[in-house]
């Protein structure tokens, strides 16, 4: 029998290959090899789903959140790659829920889970923007956090695959070569801002 995970998954590939308007739980009960009573005895909606297969990196972003507001004002170079890396770590674990937040999010918005992960996403951006009085300083903040995020997100193949397979493979943005990449090229963005110099 299929679990309520299986499904979650199934459905997280799903929802950012076809988007979540192009999919319908009929779609995921067959990718599952399951009936659609069996994936709503699970999961009473499409909403119900897609909010139990983001939640745990709802869940995950919101502590990266907490922890650079803690840092407050106090953030010192290494608190700055310390925070970097941390986002890149959740941008390579996360891969899937970071496409569909991207892409989907503006359409989404109705939806209390997508929602929240807009309002985590502007929380990171709002902390690093109210400290910098510079433009360039703000465009070169958002160029590394936006830009990591759509590298990750739009460098797999996200095509959903059959019960029993491992994700589709990616076209080579993971392992620790490119995690330590994205930390360093992060940094180096950041370097000249007054968040990535404060001490």
């Amino acid at each position: 029998m299929t679990t309520a995970l299986e499904l979650q998954t199934i459905a997280l590939r799903e929802f950012t290959s076809a988007g979540y308007a192009g999919t319908s739980i009929q779609r995921i009960a067959d990718l599952a090899g399951v009936s659609k009573a069996a994936v709503l005895y699970h999961f009473a909606s499409k909403e119900e789903l897609l909010t139990a297969a983001i939640e745990p990196a709802l869940d995950e972003i919101e502590v990266v959140l907490e922890r650079l507001l803690r840092a407050g004002d106090q953030a010192d170079e290494r608190g700055v790659r310390a925070f970097v890396t941390e986002f890149v770590d959740f941008l390579l674990r996360r891969p899937l829920e970071v496409h569909l937040f991207i892409n989907q999010s503006r359409s989404l918005r109705e939806i209390p889970a997508i929602a929240r992960a807009e309002g985590f996403m502007t929380g990171i951006a709002q902390y690093c923007q109210e400290r910098l009085d510079d433009e360039e300083d703000r465009v070169r903040v958002a160029i590394a956090l936006a830009g990591s995020a759509y590298a990750v997100a739009a460098s797999r193949d996200y095509q959903p695959p059959t019960v029993g397979d491992e994700p589709t493979a990616s076209t080579g943005f993971e392992g620790e070569a490119v995690r330590t990449s994205l930390i360093q090229v992060m940094t180096e963005i950041l370097a000249p801002t007054p968040i990535a110099r404060r001490s």
